[in-house]
């Protein structure tokens, strides 16, 4: 959580957590009965039991913000608005944040604090990663998960697709100066995600299965967005900059560059979006600069590689087209255009853009609903979400926060579909500060959308950390 303004939550946040049953009591004696190590019910339980259940504010009836502390799986699962615990990073964790009045209100609610040596025995519970009596971590046996680059704090933030709660917080910035992880992609095997560095010419693999770690590379300026072949063994990533657009080609098992193709100005300037067909042998890339997309049939070595501009229309005004993805028969790409408001569609058989869909605003990233009946757009300068109808190629309805009691949408930037097709999930930077924290803090803390993609009604928005921008879903 970013802490360098300290406001104060919400007033429905606030009734949230002062539940009707929770009134002002004395404190509960505080002895050193407790002790400072040990299971999680000999030490943090029998401290919530005390000070918290006890209280009838996060005991089994009318739990504060549906926050109920009476057992350790209630307490992994969190409040209405998301985790309060992070396992391994207590810093992070909005449960420390109000024991310690960092979060307002500090809890426990009208209360004395509990003792800094009780607040201190929670923390190093939470450090060591908030186990169970078992020893068991939270959420270990995820299956199905989000994957969300944090460009603002260097992190990647880690959700439990099923829970909807952020259950680790990865760093991965290694530099004094942030170094913008800008985007996130998952290989269809599961094997290796992704993330691209873009303030520091580096693209990061990691091993799915354990999200650590795997190997880098140097992968040009300002690495935008990685894509991996369909079979997996192979990775591209557009190099978002201006003295040498390029595509970097590398062998996905020890990402040493294969070769490099480098875009002809002024059409191929500044390559940012990327897709690639289901057989691995084309390549689509968007420039920004370039009111372009390229069509690239891709060889063995650079010089094999066959490159096709297809432009985009006048290149006056500035398109400024971000990103490409391709609907279900390969038949027709469908292009964001940030500088205009539309999302361009391109005949790929023609080779050329046949239509026009206005949406307004600024669109950023797009993705694909698994049957390939509608493309959900992030729409940076609406705030808000669009739904577009791939069988008629128009927009069908526009997702804002008009009308709705609290805003949940902030600069949405990225978007990922769930296996399934039931959910959407998109990222909102929140650079505006529109949507306020639900657990004190910094108002720039970015949140992630869920919403229902059968009924496009809002399932939930969760916290996660500073100015999110790629989103990724992956299911084991």
């Amino acid at each position: 959580m970013n802490l360098q303004r300290a406001v104060a939550l919400p007033a429905l946040a606030i009734l949230g957590m002062a539940a009707t049953s929770c009134t002002e009591k004395p404190t509960a004696s505080l002895d050193d009965d407790i002790p400072t190590s040990g299971s999680y019910s000999v030490t943090v339980h029998r401290i919530f039991d005390r000070s918290c259940n006890t209280s009838g504010c996060h005991g089994s009836v009318n739990p504060g913000a549906g926050l109920e502390l009476t057992s350790w799986d209630k307490l992994i699962a969190g409040s209405r608005f998301g985790e309060v615990i992070i396992a391994f990073r207590p810093e992070e964790s909005h449960l420390i944040d109000h024991l310690t009045g960092v979060a307002t209100p500090r809890m426990p609610l009208s209360r004395d604090p509990l003792p800094e040596s009780q607040i201190e025995t929670i923390r190093r519970w939470v450090a060591a990663g908030a186990r169970n009596d078992a020893g068991e971590l939270p959420y270990a046996n995820s299956r199905r998960k989000i994957y969300v680059s944090d460009q603002g704090s260097d992190q990647i933030s880690v959700i439990d697709a099923d829970a909807l709660v952020v259950t680790r917080i990865i760093d991965v910035g290694s530099l004094d100066n942030l170094e913008y992880p800008h985007n996130v992609h998952m290989d269809r095997q599961g094997r290796y995600w992704y993330v691209t560095l873009i303030n520091s010419a580096t693209l990061l693999q990691f091993d799915a299965a354990t999200d650590q770690l795997r190997r880098t590379a140097t992968v040009g300026q300002s690495p935008a967005n990685p894509v991996a072949s369909p079979d997996g063994e192979t990775v591209y990533v557009t190099n978002w900059n201006l003295a040498e657009p390029a595509l970097y080609v590398l062998d996905a098992e020890t990402l040493a560059e294969r070769y490099r193709v480098l875009f002809p100005e002024p059409l191929g300037t500044l390559p940012h979006g990327l897709c690639v067909t289901a057989d691995g042998s084309t390549l689509y890339t968007t420039h920004e600069n370039g009111n372009s997309v390229f069509k690239i049939e891709l060889g063995e070595t650079r010089e094999d590689a066959h490159l096709t501009p297809i432009p985009l229309g006048d290149p006056d005004p500035a398109l400024r087209p971000l990103q490409v993805i391709l609907d279900a028969t390969e038949s027709f790409a469908y292009v964001t255009c940030f500088g205009t408001g539309e999302v361009r569609v391109i005949d790929l058989a023609l080779g050329e853009m046949v239509q026009v869909i206005p949406i307004g605003g600024n669109p950023w990233l797009e993705a694909l609903t698994p049957d390939g009946s509608k493309i959900y757009v992030g729409n940076w300068g609406k705030n808000g979400v669009d739904v577009i109808d791939t069988s008629s190629k128009t927009l069908i309805q526009s997702l804002t926060n008009a009308g709705r009691p609290n805003p949940v949408f902030a600069r949405p930037h990225g978007v990922a579909i769930s296996d399934d097709g039931r959910y959407a999930y998109v990222s909102n930077e929140n650079t505006n500060d529109v949507i306020p924290p639900h657990h004190g803090g910094s108002g720039s803390d970015g949140t992630i959308t869920v919403i229902d993609v059968e009924t496009n009604q809002i399932v939930k928005s969760l916290a996660v950390e500073l100015d999110p921008t790629g989103v990724a879903f992956v299911a084991h």
